[in-house]
């Protein structure tokens, strides 16, 4: 990570918190995807893909199942189905991710570019920067 000065690693070791002094986009997080890639990895990355695409697969099936019903039947249209529709959606939004960081653990590369690199994390956040100690 040239070019980066870490000031925060926090509690989640894939990703730290520093200033971009290449790029220009100042403090911001980076997520590591290539700290731990090494060449004894294969096996470890296959299972670890297998697990994300299942993961993949029962958040999209979860989700539209779950947006189906409550968009299809007028009876399901109740405040409270309206929040689980809202946390479906955001949970299918957090799951388009997926397979971007799976392709990445197998190939070891990043290949869809620049601007995806920096927002994919945007999406994924658990917790807010504003809230580390």
């Amino acid at each position: 990570m040239a070019g980066i000065v870490v000031t925060n690693t926090g509690v989640n070791s894939s990703y730290v918190y520093g200033n971009d002094t290449t790029g220009g986009w100042g403090l911001r997080s980076f997520f590591t995807f290539y700290s731990q890639f090494g060449s004894g990895r294969t096996v470890a990355a296959g299972v670890e893909v297998g697990i994300l695409m299942l993961t993949f697969l029962a958040s999209v099936a979860a989700n539209g199942s779950i947006a189906a019903a409550v968009l299809r039947y007028r009876e399901m249209r109740t405040v409270t189905n309206c929040f689980l529709l809202n946390l479906a959606a955001a949970d299918f939004v957090f799951a388009l991710g997926i397979p971007a960081v799976a392709a990445t653990r197998l190939t070891q590369e990043w290949a869809l570019g620049d601007v995806a690199c920096r927002i994919l994390p945007y999406s994924q956040v658990s917790k807010p920067q504003s809230l580390l100690p």
